[in-house]
């Protein structure tokens, strides 16, 4: 651009994004766009700084915004002036929502918003849930054990503490407790 200042000197800092920083500079028309090494993840929750980030970013935004020029769209870009600095025009900016459209299937109701694989994916995901708690629960009740013991057998033994593997002796005949026992069996799943 012809009227681009030839070496500019950078200022003030005027706005910092994850990726950029935008310096001011002495002429109130241009501004110095500079490419950051830090990466972020997850909104911001994970940060990080990848080597060199910066330089590739602006080797890529000078590619893709040439071919915005060639193609006839009036350019705020001006030059690249280091490997991470990049000199534009300074312009307004326009806040714009973008929003991304990958439908996995069209809308039942004919509506803009497709059902993703999430939506089809999570009632699954409850059924299985479902299925494996039920197994998860069959089997606890299959080895915990337990069962029904008459009122009339009488042991005399206090409270009877037991280990698995572990065998009591009782004062009562076999025949009177395994009469007086009975097992709940379950199959489990």
């Amino acid at each position: 651009m012809s009227n681009a200042p030839l070496h500019p000197v950078v200022g003030e800092l005027l706005y910092e994004g994850k990726a950029k920083q935008v310096y001011a500079t002495e002429d109130a028309d241009w501004v110095v766009m500079r490419f950051k090494d830090d990466a972020t993840a997850f909104n911001g929750l994970k940060k990080a700084s990848i080597s060199d980030k910066g330089p590739i970013n602006a080797k890529i935004s000078a590619h893709l915004l040439g071919l915005v020029a060639a193609a006839g769209v009036p350019p705020a870009f001006a030059r690249t002036l280091s490997p991470r600095d990049q000199l534009f025009r300074r312009v307004e900016i326009v806040p714009v929502e973008v929003y991304t459209k990958y439908p996995f299937i069209p809308s039942p109701d004919g509506g803009w918003y497709d059902l993703g694989l999430g939506a089809l994916l999570g009632p699954i995901n409850e059924s299985v849930n479902t299925s494996l708690n039920m197994m998860f629960d069959a089997e606890h009740l299959k080895v915990s054990g337990g069962g029904f013991i008459g009122k009339g057998l009488s042991l005399h033994t206090g409270a009877l503490r037991r280990r698995p593997g572990e065998f009591k002796q009782v004062n009562a005949p076999g025949r009177t407790i395994r009469e007086a026992i009975v097992m709940h069996e379950d199959q489990g799943a």
